[in-house]
């Protein structure tokens, strides 16, 4: 069996052989720098003119998307957008399941349809958000 060893820079990268590294969640806490704090899951920062602001924008108009419509705004994933407005900022966004034709309308395909839930307190936070990435 091959020994393992500890990479100097992420004590969760261990390897057992030049080509084999893996990630562990189990950390020898002794080995982390006095200093040592477990990254912010949440995202701070959001450049203007992003995806992030452009779909922001779009449900703050009151309209609704799904991952088709969201194309033509230039989002090519808007499932990760939503997450990230949601568990990145607070935002939320509900969300419907519904069925909608493709391959030219010779077949159909589930998608969720997504709008900015619709609470004062969110709203608020949501236009907030915006001005914050439009003052950047």
């Amino acid at each position: 069996m091959a020994k393992r060893t500890t990479n100097e820079k992420d004590p969760r990268v261990t390897s057992t052989g030049p080509s084999e590294n893996h990630i562990t969640n189990e950390v020898d806490s002794t080995q982390l720098p006095l200093d040592f704090a477990p990254p912010d899951v949440a995202i701070k920062t959001v450049r203007t003119g992003s995806k992030i602001e452009t779909i922001l924008r779009v449900f703050l108009r009151g309209i609704s998307l799904n991952r088709f419509e969201a194309e033509s705004h230039h989002d090519h994933c808007l499932h990760s957008t939503v997450s990230t407005l949601q568990n990145g900022f607070g935002i939320l966004i509900s969300r419907q399941s519904e069925v909608v034709p493709c391959l030219h309308g010779s077949s159909t395909v589930r998608v969720n349809r997504y709008w900015l839930d619709t609470a004062p307190d969110n709203l608020a936070a949501a236009r907030a958000l915006l001005g914050m990435m439009v003052a950047a």
